[in-house]
C-alpha cells in the first residue's frame, strides 16, 4: 500500500510533486536523482520533501549522500542525543518541518512524550532529562542561540 499526500491526494512518494517555489524534478528524471531515488526505496526509505528539493541539483545531492548516510548511521553519538540535539535546534531556529519530521524519529530513539514536550522549556523542566542530556540541550543552545560566543571564549 502506498502513502498517500493527504492534502493532494497523491503518493508522497511521488517525486514529481511540487513541494517548494521551485518546480516538480523533469520527467524523466535525471538518471543521478533516479538511482539515488531507487536506492532510498530499496532501503525501505520514503522520498521526503528535502529529497525533491535537493533533486534539482543531482550531483550535489550525489555527493552529500556518504555524508548523510555516515551521519545517520556510523557516528559514536547514539541516535537519542543526535536526535535531541536535531529536536532542539529546530525549536531554536524555528523549523516547524523539521521538528515534525523528527518528532516520530526522536521517541523511537528512546525519547519520551514528555521530554519531547518540554524541549521549548526544559531549562525549567530539567528533571525529565539525565545529565548528559542536559549536556547537549545546554550545547545546542550555546551553538544556536548564543552563536557560540561562550565556548569560543572558554578557550582563549
Amino acid at each position: 500500500m502506498t502513502k498517500l499526500d493527504a492534502d493532494h491526494g497523491v503518493e508522497a512518494d511521488d517525486p514529481h510533486v511540487k513541494v517548494s517555489r521551485l518546480p516538480p524534478l523533469p520527467r524523466p528524471l535525471d538518471p543521478i536523482v533516479a538511482e539515488l531515488f531507487e536506492n532510498t526505496r530499496k532501503r525501505g526509505g520514503h522520498i521526503l520533501n528535502l529529497h525533491k528539493v535537493t533533486g534539482h541539483a543531482p550531483k550535489l545531492t550525489s555527493a552529500k549522500r556518504p555524508f548523510t548516510y555516515a551521519l545517520r548511521n556510523d557516528c559514536h553519538v547514539s541516535r537519542l542525543y543526535r536526535e535531541l540535539a536535531i529536536c532542539r535546534t529546530a525549536i531554536n531556529v524555528e523549523c516547524d518541518y523539521e521538528l515534525h519530521h523528527h518528532h516520530p524519529l526522536a521517541l523511537q530513539a528512546g525519547l519520551s512524550q514528555a521530554q519531547f514536550n518540554a524541549l521549548r522549556h526544559w531549562q525549567g523542566k530539567v528533571d525529565l532529562f539525565d545529565a548528559k542530556q542536559r549536556a547537549v540541550l545546554s550545547f545546542v543552545d550555546e551553538m544556536t542561540l548564543n552563536k557560540g560566543q561562550e565556548i569560543g571564549r572558554a578557550h582563549v
